[in-house]
């Protein structure tokens, strides 16, 4: 709603400009063009000024900046969620979009949807779908741990 209020508001600017200043631009260029001042003001958003604190503290923006390297671990559903595997994980964000990379011992993934929730029930959620490459011998590896589990 904003970036369209300026979006306007620009349009009207540039337009009175031209007219004072006299400036003939040839029809076939649209510089006072409403749609192409939104589509300027949106990129430069949705890439760089999302992240700016004013924003942030003003409460226009609630997405959390999480991109970056990350370090930790995951609990896997193939041993029964007995042991931590260390990961390595890398999220590049824009305000609007998010990929997420993961890198283990035995697998590398990629995720295809992202999504973070900020009034889930337990606060704020980050929730993804991903595709998993394990890597050569994962099975025989996640069998190896199974058969070593502690029962």
């Amino acid at each position: 709603m904003i970036l369209a209020g300026l979006s306007v508001a620009l349009s009207v600017l540039v337009s009175k400009f031209l007219k004072f200043c006299e400036l003939e631009i040839p029809s076939w260029i649209d510089v006072t063009s409403v749609a192409g001042f939104y589509a300027l003001l949106y990129t430069f958003f949705d890439k760089y000024w999302w992240k700016w604190p004013t924003f942030r503290a003003s409460g226009i923006v609630k997405v959390p900046l999480i991109s970056g390297d990350w370090r930790g671990y995951i609990l896997s559903s193939h041993n029964d969620f007995a042991f931590e595997h260390s990961v390595e994980m890398h999220i590049e964000q824009n305000w609007t979009r998010m990929r997420i990379s993961l890198q283990g011992r035995l697998s590398r993934s990629h995720s295809f949807l992202a999504a973070i929730f900020i009034d889930a029930h337990d606060g704020t959620v980050l929730d993804y779908e991903y595709q998993n490459d394990p890597k050569p011998g994962a099975g025989d590896a996640i069998a190896n741990s199974l058969r070593n589990c502690p029962t």
